[in-house]
C-alpha cells in the first residue's frame, strides 16, 4: 500500500513538472524566458521514469528495467 501511495505521489510530482515545462516552451516560444544550460543527473531522471511506468508494464506482464552503466559518477 505504502509503495503504490509513493508512486501515485511521485506521479503527480512528475505531472506538476511536465504542466510546468510546457508553460516554460510557451514562455521561451514568446521570448519571455531564455534557456540556460544545467548539469542533471541523467541516471535518477532515467530511474524515476523506470520506477513510475514499472506499474503499468507489470499489469501487461511486460518487464521494464534499466541497468546503470560502471562508469556512472553521481553529478550531485
Amino acid at each position: 500500500m505504502r509503495q503504490c501511495l509513493d508512486k501515485v505521489a511521485t506521479s503527480s510530482q512528475q505531472l506538476l513538472h511536465l504542466i510546468n515545462e510546457v508553460l516554460d516552451t510557451a514562455k521561451i516560444e514568446q521570448g519571455k524566458m531564455e534557456l540556460q544550460l544545467a548539469e542533471t543527473d541523467l541516471i535518477f531522471q532515467l530511474k524515476n521514469t523506470v520506477d513510475l511506468f514499472s506499474v503499468q508494464a507489470q499489469a501487461t506482464s511486460k518487464a521494464l528495467c534499466y541497468s546503470r552503466p560502471v562508469w556512472y559518477t553521481p553529478v550531485f
